[in-house]
């Protein structure tokens, strides 16, 4: 699944993509939460302003720490936003590279669960795919 997802993914930006080589950037960002979700924030440089760039999740986990452990879980999940001009927005993985050559976004994880009370921490790897 992932590799088709990729293999789709690569397809469709080189189909919008001009004579521009593609840019590939991974990173890994890490968040922490108390109650319910917590974010992770990522910035990474080297794109051409004004383009579209894409991020993809390729591996994530989540650490409930050495406490009780968590209530049964209802979901559990990881979102992207977009950062922009005074605040955030959500985003399904596409992303604007702002006038200095960035994607900036965030990763919010998130457990919903019997009281929504239990910590976590959570890692995400993530590709970045731009021009």
């Amino acid at each position: 699944m992932v590799v088709t997802l990729s293999v789709v993914l690569i397809f469709l930006i080189m189909s919008h993509a001009s004579a521009q080589e593609l840019i590939f950037r991974t990173g890994t960002a890490q968040g922490t939460n108390v109650v319910g979700s917590g974010n992770a924030d990522f910035k990474v440089g080297g794109f051409t302003p004004g383009t579209a760039a894409y991020v993809a999740l390729n591996g994530w986990s989540f650490d409930f720490g050495t406490g009780s452990g968590p209530r049964p879980i209802d979901d559990i999940g990881i979102w992207t936003q977009e950062a922009i001009q005074g605040g955030w927005k959500w985003t399904n993985g596409e992303f604007k590279v702002n006038s200095m050559g960035e994607v900036q976004g965030r990763f919010v994880g998130f457990i919903n669960d019997e009281n929504d009370d239990d910590p976590f921490t959570f890692i995400v790897n993530y590709l970045i795919i731009g021009q």
